[in-house]
């Protein structure tokens, strides 16, 4: 790497791209399979937050506001799970698993709350202590209990 700052982008941008991959879209079918690919999908991401302690770093608390292109990275991220938690919101209420409510509200607050929830967990706190299966699992009924019909 030429510079401090393009090897700074490329961290992020591969950071990045291992969150878009552990996300996966939820396919309609039986409400608890569905419910077990929402678990699933936040499972994998705990653990990769977890595992990948100093990254995470990088990327919630440093990476914000560094420079265009970083930022461009962040929200190709953001835009990407937003939108996979759009679909599975309109997937959930149209399969009767949740109650409809407006994406463009729901989704953003889901994907904050979890942020900041692995936020403190990750960043603030020491991660060797927080048991993964157990954020994973009150992530899960948090976002579920709230949007339950």
């Amino acid at each position: 790497f030429k510079s401090k700052d393009e090897l700074f982008t490329e961290l992020v941008d591969r950071f990045v791209m291992r969150v878009m991959a552990v996300v996966h879209r939820v396919e309609p079918g039986p409400g608890h399979i569905a419910l077990k690919q929402i678990k699933d999908n936040i499972n994998r991401v705990v653990d990769l937050l977890f595992n990948h302690r100093e990254l995470t770093i990088l990327v919630l608390r440093e990476a914000v506001g560094v420079d265009e292109k970083v930022e461009s990275k962040l929200q190709t991220m953001y835009g990407y799970l937003h939108s996979m938690v759009t679909g599975a919101l309109e997937n959930g209420a149209s399969m009767g698993i949740i109650r409809p409510v407006n994406t463009s509200v729901a989704a953003p607050a889901l994907i904050g709350a979890i942020k900041e929830v692995l936020y403190q967990l990750v960043v603030v706190q020491n991660p060797k202590d927080a048991d993964r299966d157990e954020v994973a699992d009150v992530l899960f009924q948090l976002t579920l209990r709230g949007l339950q019909p």
